[in-house]
């Protein structure tokens, strides 16, 4: 029997009971969540993932890889202030890094995210919180995407992409996915099981 590449999950139809956001080419389907009918700070849920889809595929058309235009996108449609020197620092996690095909800029970029809202500096602090959230945006890639690998994903969004040969549909769906799970993180972490949490070795 014939092995079936992991990635081949985005020709898969899923049943989807919420409305779609359209933005050009790129449909990214919202999952019937209650975070889809609230607003946040007066703007619809929806429309933030909207914003983040087209930022991203915006700062792409302008030259920026993957972890550099999810960042700067999410960040933007969050209205998180993110600091130059970050900026810079993904720019080396483009490609899987530095193409080397590795685990998704993107993936990166939110992994960097989170570490900035809810990461620490003291080395006191428990590691749970931020922790999971990493855990749980890896699982959301491979459930939504088939993967988090650059080396897995980018040959299907060049497919999918025809001609133009890009990886479109990755970022603008990544960046839809990191931003979805920063806006549910706060509730994420309230109700994380207790077989989630870090528990520090003696």
């Amino acid at each position: 029997m014939k092995r079936q590449y992991p990635a081949k999950r985005l020709f898969r139809k899923r049943p989807v009971a919420s409305n779609k956001v359209v933005s050009g080419r790129f449909v990214f389907r919202v999952r019937c969540v209650r975070e889809n009918s609230r607003q946040r700070g007066g703007e619809i849920v929806e429309d933030i993932l909207e914003k983040a889809a087209k930022k991203c595929e915006g700062y792409r058309l302008k030259g920026y890889h993957c972890s550099e235009s999810s960042l700067r996108a999410c960040a933007e449609a969050l209205n998180i202030d993110v600091p130059e020197e970050l900026l810079r620092v993904s720019s080396g996690f483009r490609g899987g890094g530095g193409g080397y095909g590795d685990r998704c800029g993107v993936v990166e970029s939110g992994i960097m995210l989170i570490s900035l809202r809810y990461g620490r500096t003291d080395p006191g602090v428990d590691v749970s919180d931020y922790s999971y959230l990493i855990r749980l945006l890896h699982k959301r890639f491979n459930d939504e995407l088939g993967s988090y690998y650059c080396r897995m994903l980018k040959p299907f969004a060049f497919y999918l992409s025809g001609s133009a040969q890009n990886c479109s549909h990755v970022y603008q769906k990544g960046a839809g996915i990191v931003t979805k799970l920063l806006l549910e993180a706060d509730r994420l972490i309230k109700k994380m099981p207790e077989s989630e949490r870090y528990v520090k070795k003696a």
